[in-house]
């Protein structure tokens, strides 16, 4: 089987993007071998720049806030679940204190 073939035998990839009118427009590209490749190379660049990060500093999320937040500071270790500020009101989780891979996900998601 060709390369060609395997890569059609794909589905599509979403994506979005906003119009000359300020719409969003939904549509999809097909899977080629220069897309993987792309793919691959961004998702290994981002894995590189958080390892990086989580070395240098403490990064963290705020529930119902955008967004990735980062500080020198680390308070207690809260294995990666959501921790209740009593003083400042709100809800964070802290990424170095949890899995890689669960990090790296929040990580591309934000």
């Amino acid at each position: 089987r060709s390369i060609n073939e395997y890569f059609d035998s794909l589905p599509a990839s979403p994506f979005s993007y906003e119009g000359a009118d300020g719409v969003m427009i939904h549509d999809s590209l097909p899977q080629t071998l220069e897309g993987w490749c792309c793919d691959a190379v961004n998702d290994w660049l981002s894995a590189r720049e958080l390892k990086r990060l989580l070395k240098s500093h403490v990064l963290f999320q705020f529930k119902y806030k955008d967004g990735i937040y980062q500080s020198k500071y680390h308070p207690t270790v809260t294995n990666g679940e959501w921790v209740i500020n009593k003083q400042a009101g709100e809800t964070r989780r802290i990424l170095n204190d949890m899995p890689f891979t669960d990090a790296l996900e929040i990580w591309k998601a934000s």
